[in-house]
């Protein structure tokens, strides 16, 4: 969770810092955290007060239309069409870096 990037462009952690600190679980996966039957199955304790409450709000509401597909998670490589990394292209990518 403390890095993985969450509908967007930033980290669980950026986005929900007082509910991140609740989290006991916090290498855990985005797929893993959602396999839980509440949200705040793994929390510490559950969130109180406005602020708290708000993030958890926002969050349930966020992941409320999510529906993961049942792949493993892998990396992309985004200078490949195919996402797959290769050295033979890596090193095509660097001989060619003036050009991006």
């Amino acid at each position: 969770l403390r890095e993985d990037t969450w509908n967007g462009d930033k980290a669980f952690k950026d986005l929900y810092p007082r509910i991140y600190a609740l989290e006991s679980l916090k290498l855990a996966s985005i797929g893993m955290k959602l396999e839980f039957t509440s949200l705040d199955y793994s929390f510490h304790r559950k969130p109180r007060g406005s602020i708290e409450q708000e993030q958890f709000d926002a969050l349930a509401d966020q992941i409320r239309d999510v529906i993961l597909a049942p792949t493993p998670d892998r990396w992309v490589w985004s200078l490949e069409k195919s996402g797959v990394f290769s050295v033979a292209i890596a090193l095509i990518t660097l001989a060619h870096k003036d050009e991006f």
